[in-house]
């Protein structure tokens, strides 16, 4: 089933502290980026990771917001992808028995990707944002560090379980730390070894190829 990570408590920081760090991105750019509405819906993460990104970089209208959030792909439920293809697959391997297993198994993958959305594979996102997507095999908290000094926005991928997967913002870092924007507009710290951690997919079995990688997303 793959690597299950506990959640730590990651301590909060206020906008004012986070102004006194040395290596961060411009605080006025994340001051606009934290205007934009928390994340409400389950999924939506990455769309939410990628428009505060775009905002920092100044490449974004607002005004759009909603509509951004709304037709980003998904990985799982999106409209574009139906169960009943599935179902019909089933079918023409098995014959007429086949068939109607074939649309019970449609049907049930339509009534769960509807109600249980995974949001967009990295490159996906990349894609649909127009970011950069770089994929490593081991932790490159150097890449991270370099886009933050550059000025440059930079989304990762979290992943806490084979099913648990979360986009966030890295928008400056110390010594030992690194300073996370998450999607509910909080400022958190997240430990180098935690972070290297967290974003390790490697054991994550059930999850596609693609994020069995360290996944960052620069936007500038």
């Amino acid at each position: 089933m793959g690597k299950t990570k506990s959640r730590q408590n990651e301590p909060s920081i206020s906008y004012s502290q986070y102004c006194n760090y040395t290596h961060k991105i411009n605080p006025q750019a994340v001051s606009e980026a934290m205007k934009l509405r928390a994340q409400n819906e389950t999924w939506s993460c990455g769309p939410h990771s990628a428009a505060r990104a775009k905002t920092i970089m100044k490449t974004f209208n607002s005004n759009n917001f909603n509509d951004f959030i709304n037709k980003c792909p998904k990985s799982f439920g999106n409209s574009n992808v139906s169960g009943t293809v599935s179902g019909a697959a089933v079918g023409t391997l098995f014959g007429p028995i086949g068939t109607l297993i074939g649309a019970g198994i449609g049907f049930a993958f339509d009534e769960v990707s509807e109600k249980y959305p995974v949001g967009p594979t990295p490159s996906d996102l990349a894609n649909y944002a127009n970011g950069s997507y770089y994929s490593s095999k081991s932790f490159d908290g150097k890449f991270i560090e370099t886009t933050v000094d550059q000025g440059n926005a930079i989304v990762v991928l979290f992943m806490f379980s084979p099913l648990s997967m979360h986009y966030v913002n890295v928008i400056g870092y110390d010594e030992f730390n690194y300073v996370i924007l998450d999607t509910n507009n909080s400022i958190r710290l997240f430990s180098k070894s935690y972070m290297s951690d967290l974003m390790d997919c490697s054991s994550h079995i059930l999850c596609p190829t693609e994020f069995k990688t360290f996944n960052y997303i620069v936007f500038n």
